[in-house]
């Protein structure tokens, strides 16, 4: 019985010191919980008309950056992820052929 006292007490004293801590990290869950359902409201596909308004402006600077429309949409992407990385950001390149494939069959 001594010794559940003793573990019992050395418990409580842990909490005791870390209590502030224990508070900060549930308000930190919190925030971040929050943070995430906000986020997934964003994460929704845009309505067709923005949509297409998007895709038009993607087609403007394809033309722009004169990407060859004759290359394959996969090679196309590939020379787009490279520049991308040079910015310090990266896309899959399966995530921008579709892009490229939906300006295609826009125009």
């Amino acid at each position: 019985m001594k010794d559940m006292r003793a573990q019992l007490a050395t418990a409580y004293q842990w909490w005791k010191e870390h209590q502030e801590d224990v508070n900060r990290l549930e308000q930190e869950n919190a925030t971040l919980r929050a943070q995430l359902e906000v986020s997934g409201r964003n994460d929704r596909e845009p309505d067709p008309r923005h949509r297409k308004t998007l895709l038009r402006i993607i087609s403007a600077l394809l033309d722009l950056a004169e990407v060859a429309s004759s290359e394959p949409p996969k090679t196309t992407a590939h020379d787009i992820n490279a520049k991308l990385e040079l910015k310090g950001c990266s896309m899959k390149p399966d995530t921008i052929a579709d892009v490229i494939r939906t300006d295609r069959d826009t125009d």
